[in-house]
């Protein structure tokens, strides 16, 4: 049993804390290390589909290989975890939420370090948890599970994991519509996803680079910079900055923890910046303690990006009128 100093072998049968599992060694290796432990970025993946198999049946889960966590990032070290608590050997004696989805979330760590975890909510089959304002995007991320069946061996859970306003599920592309939105382009309905669909834009219909701008329903150049980054073993070496052409600072980023982490700075006025990432020892950020990365881009379109270099590495881009 987690966090309980027991004393015997065949009491205290639970350990259904998700983000606990991300964390351990067990089920293939730490965090995404493991082929049963995945990681989904709603940002970059709206829409996606899982099947989950408990802890308890990680031992017969090997022709499909189904995940026994999905973690999913928040640019933050807050980020969710969700696993399928089936209530089978050595979490067969659960006090909760037995063979029910659990949603979890921790307070710091970014599920590889020490950090406080709270149960969020636990789900039955049709059953949907919502987040508002998921990682102060001002959309909705919901997490909803499809389908619980526990007639198989192992026992799988079916999960959809959606993020933003506009999308809404559908089972033929009939059940979309075009919302006479522009920038989201015309939607139909991406059965891969689960038993349930869900509509998804066909495209946005401006080119890499440039920002569609709704109220005019027009294409803009684009003012906003992505950074996206994922650390070595010592995160605590890692920082980047973006100067305007005077030299002046206008952002910054240090003090990570070990894992990914992303960043969104808008409204960017026209010039000359440049983006630079340091790493304090000078062994940069890839390879030798860790595969660690980074990249920024201009509304899709990749202008820096690397994890090679020795105590930093600096690139130009452009902010430029249309």
């Amino acid at each position: 049993m987690m966090g309980n100093p027991l004393f015997e072998d065949e009491i205290g049968k639970m350990c259904f804390n998700a983000a606990k599992n991300w964390q351990i060694s067990w089920y293939g290796g730490v965090g995404d290390e493991s082929m049963y432990k995945v990681k989904v970025d709603p940002q970059e993946t709206p829409l996606s589909s899982f099947t989950l198999v408990g802890i308890g049946e990680f031992d017969k889960n090997t022709n499909d290989k189904h995940p026994v966590v999905v973690k999913i990032e928040t640019g933050t070290n807050k980020d969710y975890f969700i696993g399928f608590n089936r209530a089978v050997g050595p979490n067969a004696q659960n006090v909760e939420a037995d063979n029910e989805v659990t949603i979890v979330q921790v307070n710091g760590g970014n599920g590889l370090d020490y950090g406080q975890s709270y149960l969020k909510a636990h789900l039955l089959s049709d059953e949907v948890y919502t987040e508002n304002n998921f990682a102060n995007t001002g959309e909705p991320l919901s997490i909803k599970v499809n389908s619980i069946d526990l007639s198989t061996e192992p026992a799988t859970a079916g999960i959809n994991i959606m993020f933003g306003s506009d999308l809404h599920e559908c089972r033929i592309d009939s059940d979309c519509f075009d919302d006479g939105v522009y920038c989201n382009g015309e939607e139909i309905c991406d059965i891969n996803v689960g038993i349930l669909g869900g509509c998804v834009s066909t495209g946005n219909p401006c080119q890499s680079g440039r920002k569609c701008i709704e109220s005019t329903q027009s294409c803009a150049t684009c003012d906003e910079v992505k950074i996206q980054l994922t650390t070595d073993n010592y995160a605590g070496e890692t920082s980047w900055d973006i100067k305007d052409s005077d030299g002046i600072i206008i952002r910054s980023g240090s003090g990570f923890s070990i894992g990914y982490h992303w960043e969104i700075i808008p409204n960017l006025e026209e010039g000359v910046y440049t983006f630079t990432i340091y790493d304090r020892y000078g062994d940069g950020i890839c390879c030798g303690e860790g595969a660690g990365s980074y990249e920024v881009s201009l509304c899709g379109n990749t202008v820096a990006q690397g994890g090679t270099f020795g105590h930093s590495e600096s690139t130009e881009f452009t902010i430029g009128s249309s």
